[in-house]
């Protein structure tokens, strides 16, 4: 996923993300079915510290809402402590670290909230 402002008459990209449905390398020990995965989030550095992380992290939950998962997952690598604030700032719970080849990460969980119909 991509998100891209005009500006100027030029497209500059101001986030990029990948969505997923089932992360074995990252988190091979807990269940796939009840979780989606966000990796890469990436926000241009000109646009960050504002809602640009908030507003695809939020777009990521309700996705994930009607998809009827129960967690939406994210792992960062464990020493960028103001990534980690990031998240931890949207209510993400610090999971668990884990090494995973040469990174070692840190994983968060989002548990989200049932659909209400």
């Amino acid at each position: 996923m991509a998100c891209f402002l005009l500006l100027n008459g030029r497209v500059n990209q101001l986030v990029k993300s990948k969505f997923q449905l089932e992360d074995l390398l990252f988190w091979p020990d807990i269940s796939q079915e009840e979780s989606a995965f966000v990796h890469r989030l990436a926000v241009r550095r000109r646009y960050s510290g504002g809602k640009t992380s908030s507003a695809l992290l939020t777009w990521a939950v309700e996705y994930a809402q009607i998809l009827g998962k129960r967690y939406l997952r994210l792992n960062c690598d464990a020493s960028r402590p103001r990534l980690r604030a990031v998240y931890e700032g949207f209510d993400f719970r610090h999971h668990s670290n884990r090494q995973v080849g040469a990174y070692f990460v840190s994983r968060y969980e989002y548990e989200i909230p049932p659909q209400i119909t």
